[in-house]
């Protein structure tokens, strides 16, 4: 795997959906992260898994 520490994250998610644990996806504001944030919330659910979003309130919590 490319990114670091992927591994780690993919064996924590895989460990979520085997649990039925709840899965919570931390998304952005613009078009890209909006779409990604959809996209995890639509797999992760079509596997009948509880999903938790969240996406920061750019003007309270600032840019980046």
């Amino acid at each position: 795997m490319k990114l670091k520490d992927m591994n780690v994250a993919v064996e924590r998610t895989y460990k979520s959906i085997i649990k039925s644990d709840t899965i919570g996806i931390f998304g952005d504001y613009d078009v890209d992260g909006a779409s990604s944030t959809a996209l995890l919330a639509r797999y992760f659910l079509s596997l009948k898994r509880k999903v938790k979003i969240y996406i920061p309130d750019r003007r309270k919590e600032g840019y980046g």
